[in-house]
């Protein structure tokens, strides 16, 4: 389990694998009673791996200079996601 302060996010310019177990998934979300902004995956040069991972409790990013609306950014790169659960998210866009 990786739990993120309010205002904490994952930004990653390089591929990132979050490969858990199906019994034993893993868990990235907020301490108690908060929301963190969540993931953003930018620029990669080669696909990202996430599989068997829960994403709970985000809201996007909204600071100066950067608003993104999603619990789950990816621009400019190539994600495969399995097996995976995004779950009680504020922001104003969804997965499809």
């Amino acid at each position: 389990i990786l739990t993120f302060a309010e205002e904490a996010a994952l930004i990653s310019y390089s591929p990132i694998i979050l490969t858990g177990e199906k019994n034993n998934p893993i868990v990235l979300t907020s301490k108690e009673d908060s929301k963190w902004p969540g993931i953003i995956i930018l620029n990669t040069t080669n696909k990202s791996f996430i599989n068997n991972t829960r994403l709970f409790n985000t809201k996007g990013i909204v600071r100066p200079g950067w608003i993104t609306p999603a619990g789950l950014t990816i621009y400019k790169s190539e994600v495969e996601i399995k097996n995976s659960i995004f779950e009680n998210s504020s922001s104003k866009s969804k997965l499809m």
